[in-house]
């Protein structure tokens, strides 16, 4: 009779432990197995609260910053362009309280991205003011590695002509993943880890070293295994371009 209690009250409390998971929990997991819909759900629970502490706020806006870089990703613009406004928004108080101000230029860099994205014809305009946010967030806290992680986005997406550099590229996300390794509590259930380490693979393979970019890789995936996109579909990508 007591173990089939203890068996009633371990079923019982299953909803209760998913229930309590974090958001950074559950949209960490929404990453992993590429359920946006999940991403989007929390998110919007998220925009509900009307009165979040900076730190909340500066979550939500870092749950923001994956949402939209997703949905410009898969052309779907109009979902991006609802969210914008809601990320600029979020920034503004953060900034207005001199919340983390490294981490909002640095997201206010991405921004700028998001639009060159949505309208690749003001790039010549906005592309300058995304650098010079990535550079203010790299000078407000250089141990920062988000200010590095979006330097070396930018040098990388940004063309020759233009001023992108894939070297600069390289040097910013290297120390972008020094940094974050440096601070092995911070890395549980984070998304952005995955996320450093897989641009850093795509560097690699765009500049000709397939070895590397599959080492960089795999070690995503020692990490987390049940990382889907790498799995199913980077990893076998580029392993088949290195045996021929």
């Amino acid at each position: 009779m007591e173990r089939k209690n203890y068996i009633l009250i371990a079923v019982l409390a299953i909803p209760l432990l998913l229930f309590s998971a974090t958001p950074a929990e559950q949209v960490y997991k929404a990453y992993i197995s590429g359920n946006m819909k999940q991403w989007q759900r929390i998110l919007t629970e998220a925009q509900r609260n009307t009165r979040p502490s900076a730190r909340q706020r500066l979550e939500r806006v870092n749950f923001q910053y994956g949402y939209i870089a997703w949905c410009i990703g898969n052309q779907k613009y109009n979902e991006a362009r609802e969210w914008i406004p809601r990320m600029e928004a979020d920034l503004e108080q953060l900034e207005k309280s001199r919340t983390e101000l490294s981490s909002v230029y640095a997201y206010k860099a991405a921004l700028y991205g998001y639009r060159i994205g949505i309208n690749k014809l003001q790039a010549p305009f906005l592309g300058p003011k995304s650098r010079d946010f990535a550079e203010k967030s790299i000078a407000t806290d250089p141990n920062n590695p988000l200010g590095h992680q979006q330097y070396g986005n930018i040098q990388f997406y940004t063309p020759f002509l233009f001023g992108g550099s894939k070297e600069k590229a390289a040097i910013h996300l290297l120390k972008a993943l020094q940094l974050m390794e440096e601070h092995k509590e911070q890395l549980q259930w984070n998304w952005n880890y995955l996320s450093l380490l897989t641009s850093i693979a795509e560097l690699y393979y765009d500049t000709g070293d397939r070895a590397k970019a599959i080492a960089y890789l795999k070690k995503t995936l020692t990490i987390e295994p049940g990382y889907q996109w790498v799995k199913n579909e980077i990893l076998p990508l580029y392993e088949s371009h290195e045996s021929k």
